[in-house]
């Protein structure tokens, strides 16, 4: 997996709450907490080291259970969100998947809690904030985090239990239900696949990530890297229940095992306890990995794959492309190593000299680079998104030539500057995220997974204090020149969209299917139809549950913290907001433009305007320059548009908003940059402007094909609310319409463009409305107090009117087609829409939903990945499924929602459970930095200052009676709400009738929806017309005409030919370009001349297809080429 800045990208179980955070500890907090000295056997575990990793105020202690040689870091601090962790080393063996779909079955009870609902029901009713599982190329891990020390050892009890006495390995069911199964409604029916991690992967593999697989498995053949950890969807079903009772035997051990225990403990013994307990029935094993199978590659390869996209999907700029430097040897040299690591750092950062020229020779792209760590060779990864196929070699080149120029030049002082300032903010901030788990825990596991060492993320972290020495030295241009420059190993991949394949592999896997039911018994069909109607298992997990739920509701504090904040307007008519944070020499800084006084016509320039700032050059500095200074000055900055509710939520406020973290020191520099960049960036560089116009398009398609289900919430929740239905209109479908037809306009009328934006520009450069806002302690408040005055002295101030708005209303059931092979189905309500009054609790009713009614069939029967039930604050309630087969299905079910909520009786009891899990996102603190901005934003919100005590007092107020009058508010929401879909166009098509409407944002086309009306049933040639159509090898004549009967083109012809001989599209210029160089077609071949037999029999004869003819001049029928097509394509 590559190593980059940010945490790497892990399969996850389940999309879970995000852990809290607490200040660091003290420099002495070893003594409070009784850490033992090495050398110290504590309940099983030998004291191996202790070390400091000062950056989270912790205290680091390696444990080894002396029986087993198991592994346990203990990571001691102050944070009150205290965290478990169990890491098995696991590599995939194939492509079915094995190690996710362990990791999923896991879970589904154990020896001891023999349940498979268990861990959902622990999910929806404990006092946790975070609780998760997930998979990667190098490791498995299962961490679980609360506020309460009691209910962490419990829940740390019962994931020991299920890691090591997992009940799959007597249960095929839970296989079934995890992997993979046969599904047929009845005899009629085609036979389906199903299964979590089958859905779940159908949804992942998206390009960028069948571009990794496709990159890894052609620079390391033969290693473990080269399988799909997650699985193929192709491959999965070749997965057998044996194959993974066996791989946990294998890898479930616990001298394969590392725990990681973080926070503060006043009695961390208890677990060291439960593991020696846990661990010591097994023998110490020993364990190696090796890739047994890699050969290493011998000579560059430069290749390229396909990936499958509807047929009229736009293609342009959504190619990816990997270029791979082997390193052999690179592993063995630490320091070197380290080098090398800091380099890519550098070239990863915006304003790097790399990333600029990438920048300039391919506008539409984004770029990163790294180190793949879990290899068998060290490998040096570049990366380009949103790039085209035939760029590859260009890449490559600039990679190269880039990398020549910072060995020969070095790198840039202020970068350098950049990385060591970024480094003191992590330092200074390192606990703000609130995400034990993701942000220390997982780094740390997967470190230890590829290398071995457990301290290895912390010493590769303390490490960056060193790259301004290693660079005085001339180590960071060595290390360039060794392992960067001119490699003899290399690898280049592209991975392309391509047009028509994915209803081929479609139709291919529906005429497998087919196949498979055709040699199936009538009793083994039955039995599938029995099963998948079969009701779900309802497990009595009362007694479980209480035993692992030890905090009570009466137990939950209602603690909140308050802020020191200072509100005042100042006689320039800025509103100053400052509040105290416990934090020193560092602040963030929020600017506010009112934005709401633009007209309706200027909403999407705007949002142009704040994507473009940044990109281009100012008055001052190019675009090169700039990028760099933002990297020193302007850390974790944002230019965006936000929205605010007005108080009575009848209209929007709409403000630019410019923020960012900085030092005390550098707070001046940083708000000399940002004016500079507001009002003095140019946009006159008619190529640049057009170039970042269409990287923009590109960009915004991958924020609504990766989180499809947002821009549908977004939508339906706007039904009624003005600034929700602002937010989709800003940023989703509409915003791409426009951008299409501003690529137009560039072409045609770009002085127009160039001045609606200096337009916005010159309206926005007003104070009037305008809001500061900073945290930090009172030394960085008064710092910044003084240079807030300074950035609005010169901006003139005008008073302006609101427009009144009249933005799209969506419709109320909507399909929405977005790339991709699976659904998301989302009922939404705004509680104006529906006319329910807002109501906290159903926050905690809405986990019980989810828990009772949803997870238990939607997942376990259905196939979705998961499901989510709640509210949006006091704005909206709603139901969506996550990565779902179904549609009118998952509908059906929600429908079922009120009724049967209505009949449960439930005991006060069993509701606590739900109340305690929703009660920890509100108790568990905030970063002090983050909790001083979030109390701010509050105030700009119109929030109630008691928000949080009235949310906690909500919650603790549900009973068994409130959960049977919520029945009502859920009755309203089906009947009234929105309903809507977002998936692949054929499965919206399907289920047209449930829509409104259907909305086609990228133009794909459901081919197998389209007839030709001079193609009847009874045609002979009928199959082999709409395959070959299907399959993209011909194309009609004109809408809704075949012309079967009509002489074949030459085109027609080559087009298809090409397909057949892996040109990967209907690409008949491709086709006569290859053949003209073999002397099979003359250079002035007419496309669109009749093909003639001779012409046809004499290529495919020559492409050993073997047809001769008696009638050289007779022409070919369109008819009798889709015959022909067929009938090869076959063989």
């Amino acid at each position: 997996m590559r190593k980059l800045l940010s945490l790497f990208l892990a399969l996850a179980l389940f999309v879970s709450v995000m852990p809290a955070l607490a200040e660091p500890a003290p420099a002495d907090a070893a003594e409070a907490v009784g850490l033992p000295a090495v050398g110290d056997v504590v309940e099983g575990f030998e004291a191996k080291e202790i070390r400091p990793f000062e950056m989270i105020g912790a205290n680091l202690v390696l444990f080894e259970h002396q029986k087993t040689g198991a592994k346990l870091l203990y990571i001691a601090n102050e944070d009150t969100n205290r965290a478990f962790q169990l890491t098995f080393p696991t590599r995939p063996i194939d492509n079915t998947g094995l190690p996710h779909v362990f990791e999923h079955s896991t879970l589904s009870g154990s020896a001891k809690y023999p349940s498979t609902g268990l861990w959902f029901n622990l999910v929806y009713q404990s006092y946790q904030t975070y609780m998760n599982a997930y998979t990667t190329d190098a490791m498995t891990s299962y961490p679980v985090a609360s506020l309460s020390e009691e209910q962490l050892l419990a829940l740390a009890d019962f994931y020991t239990d299920c890691c090591l006495h997992p009940i799959v390995k007597e249960r095929e069911d839970i296989y079934r239900t995890e992997a993979w199964r046969y599904e047929m409604e009845d005899m009629d029916s085609p036979l389906t696949l199903n299964g979590t991690v089958y859905s779940e992967m159908t949804g992942a593999m998206t390009l960028q990530e069948s571009a990794m697989d496709n990159a890894n498995l052609v620079t390391f053949p033969g290693a473990a890297l080269t399988f799909n950890y997650g699985g193929k969807p192709e491959a999965i079903p070749d997965m057998t229940w044996d194959a993974l009772k066996e791989y946990h035997d294998t890898y479930y051990h616990p001298s394969n095992c590392i725990g990681l225990l973080y926070g503060s403990f006043e009695n961390y013994t208890v677990f060291l306890k439960l593991l020696d307990e846990a661990f010591s029935p097994y023998e110490k094993k020993e364990f190696t990995f090796t890739d047994s199978g890699y050969t290493r590659i011998t000579e560059p390869v430069v290749t390229s794959f396909p990936y499958a996209v509807a047929e009229g999907t736009d293609t342009a700029n959504q190619s990816t492309v990997y270029y791979y430097i082997i390193c052999p040897g690179l592993k063995q040299n630490k320091a070197q190593q380290r080098a090398a690591d800091h380099v890519w750092m550098l070239l990863n950062a915006n304003g790097s000299l790399l990333k600029q020229n990438l920048k300039k020779a391919f506008p539409s792209g984004s770029f990163s680079c790294g180190r793949e760590l879990a290899a068998p060779d060290d490998a040096l990864v570049f990366v380009a998104n949103n790039v085209n196929p035939e760029d590859a070699e260009a890449f490559r080149t600039v990679v190269n030539d880039s990398l020549k120029q910072i060995a020969q030049d070095g790198f840039d002082p202020v970068q350098l500057d950049s990385i060591v300032t970024a480094q003191l903010l992590d330092n200074k901030l390192a606990l703000e995220s609130g995400k034990p788990v993701e942000s220390i825990m997982m780094s740390m596991a997967y470190d230890y997974a590829v290398t071995g060492n457990p301290f290895d993320y912390v010493e590769s972290t303390e490490d960056l204090v060193n790259i301004l020495d290693e660079n005085a030295k001339g180590l960071l241009t060595a290390a360039i020149n060794d392992w960067y420059v001119d490699p003899e190993l290399y690898t280049l991949t592209a991975t392309y969209p391509e047009p028509g394949l994915k209803e081929k592999q479609d139709a291919a896997l529906a005429d497998k299917l087919a196949e498979i039911k055709a040699g199936m018994t009538e009793e083994a069909k039955q039995a599938i139809i029995d099963a998948t109607h079969a009701e779900p298992e309802e497990d009595d997990n009362a007694a479980m549950i209480a035993a692992l739920t030890p905090v009570a509701v009466a137990d939950l504090p209602e603690e909140v913290r308050e802020y020191q904040i200072t509100d005042e307007t100042g006689a320039d008519s800025v509103r100053r907001i400052s509040a105290v944070a416990g934090v020193d020499g560092v602040g963030k800084a929020d600017l506010y433009f009112d934005a709401r006084t633009l007209p309706q016509e200027d909403i999407h320039y705007l949002r142009l305007f704040t994507r473009l700032l940044g990109q281009l050059d100012t008055d001052a500095h190019s675009k090169e320059e700039l990028a760099i200074l933002m990297d020193r000055y302007l850390m974790s900055r944002t230019i965006g548009v936000d929205s605010f509710d007005t108080p009575e939520k009848d209209n929007v406020r709409a403000y630019l908003v410019a923020e960012w973290i900085a030092l005390d020191d550098d707070l001046a520099a940083g708000y000399d940059l940002m004016k500079e960049i507001l009002f003095h960036t140019q946009f006159t560089d008619l190529q640049v402007l057009s170039e970042r116009i269409t990287a923009q398009k590109a960009s915004v398609r991958n924020s609504i094909t990766n989180a499809p289900y947002i821009a549908l919430y977004s939508r339906q929740e706007g039904v009624a609310d003005p600034k929700s239905r602002y937010y989709d209109y800003l940023n989703y479908t509409s915003y791409y319409a426009f951008l299409e037809e501003l690529e137009q306009q560039m072409v045609t009328e770009p002085e127009t463009v160039v001045t609606r934006l200096q337009n916005i520009q010159s309206f926005l450069a007003n104070r009037s409305g305008a809001v500061a806002t900073f945290a930090g302690n009172e030394a960085s408040i008064a710092v910044n107090a003084s240079l807030v005055d300074t950035f609005f002295a010169d901006i003139a101030s005008e008073e302006r009117e609101y427009p009144v708005y009249n933005l799209p209303t969506p419709p109320i059931k909507e399909g929405i087609s977005v790339d991709g092979n699976i659904q998301y189905n989302c009922n939404c309500a705004s509680f104006s829409q529906i006319d329910v009054e807002p109501d906290y609790a159903l926050n905690v009713i809405g986990s019980l939903i989810a828990d009772q009614l949803l997870v238990p069939v939607l997942r376990d029967q259905m196939g979705a990945y998961s499901v989510w039930c709640g509210t949006d604050g006091d704005y909206a309630m709603y139901l969506i499924s996550y990565r779902d087969p179904n549609v009118k299905a998952t509908f059906d079910l929600y429908d079922s929602i009120p009724e049967k909520l209505a009949s449960m009786e439930l005991t006060q009891e069993q509701i606590d459970g739900y109340i305690m899990q929703q009660y920890s996102n509100l108790a568990k603190p905030e970063g002090e930095l983050g909790g001083a901005v979030t109390a701010m934003t509050n105030i700009l919100h119109c929030r109630p200052a008691d928000e949080k005590l009235q949310q906690m007092r909500a919650y603790k107020s549900v009973t068994p009676e409130s959960v049977k009058n919520a029945a009502g508010a859920y009755a309203k929401l089906m009947e009234k709400g929105c309903r809507g879909t977002v998936g692949p166009i054929g499965t919206l098509q399907a289920n047209s009738e449930l829509f409104d409407a259907i909305q086609n944002p990228f133009h794909t086309e459901d081919l197998t929806q389209v007839s030709f009306s001079d193609v009847a049933e009874d045609n002979e040639h009928h199959d082999a017309i709409y395959s070959s159509f299907t399959s993209g090898m011909m194309l009609p004549k004109e809408d809704g005409l075949f012309a079967p009967d009509e002489p074949a083109t030459v085109g027609d012809f080559l087009g298809g030919l090409y397909m057949l001989i892996g040109g990967g599209s209907n690409d008949p210029e491709g086709c006569k370009e290859a053949l003209v160089g073999y002397g099979l077609v003359s250079a002035d071949q007419d496309l669109n001349a009749e093909l003639h037999e001779d012409l046809f029999c004499n290529i495919l004869t020559a492409l050993g297809a073997g047809f001769s003819t008696d009638t050289p001049d007779a022409a070919v029928t369109r008819a009798d080429l889709a015959d022909v097509f067929v009938q090869l394509a076959g063989e």
